[in-house]
């Protein structure tokens, strides 16, 4: 069932390639010979996801739990859920981190560029206005006790709750098309 929905990705064997690319939907994998495949292009840069698969540091970030750290309210609904159950992936995570830092490299070698010309003052007054079109202020959600969208799994059910990983039995006879589904994907 897996092969199905999931990609299957396959190595580059061209020489200084070496890419993962994603094996396309129509090809079947006992038909392709592992040792002789060939990218489309090997000029386009590999995957983010298939670069950060081997990155060890990426296997731990799974383990996290929960994934929602960054977004306060909800990190302390969700102890409870795993991550993958309510729609969260721990590749988008890392792709934001990732992200994150290669912003601020950037900005770091802008800032030693334009110390180093010697521009004087003109140069730190621009490296100013562009620091301030990149800084994005936090904004602060306000949680209330009595506002609980899920139901945690150790207290009884409440009203206007729902369990975000799983159908309910009313749902389930309500939507039995949805029944066959796993809400995650």
């Amino acid at each position: 069932m897996a092969d199905m929905w999931l990609p299957i990705w396959v190595q580059c064997t061209n020489e200084g390639c070496g890419h993962w690319r994603k094996l396309p939907a129509h090809i079947e994998l006992h038909h392709v010979k592992l040792d002789v495949v060939k990218c489309s292009d090997c000029s386009l840069d590999e995957d983010p996801i298939a670069l950060m698969a081997m990155d060890p540091l990426w296997v731990h970030s799974i383990s996290y739990s929960p994934l929602l750290r960054y977004c306060e309210p909800l990190a302390s609904l969700l102890v409870e859920y795993y991550p993958d159950g309510v729609g969260i992936s721990p590749t988008t995570v890392c792709i934001q981190r990732n992200k994150q830092q290669q912003q601020q490299q950037q900005q770091q070698q802008q800032h030693e560029e334009s110390s180093t010309s010697g521009g004087g003052i003109a140069n730190g007054e621009a490296l100013k206005k562009e620091e301030g079109k990149e800084e994005v202020e936090d904004t602060v959600v306000p949680s209330y006790d009595w506002l609980h969208p899920f139901n945690h799994p150790k207290e009884g059910p409440r009203g206007g709750a729902l369990t975000p990983d799983t159908l309910e039995p009313c749902e389930s006879k309500t939507f039995p098309e949805w029944s066959k589904y796993v809400l995650a994907l």
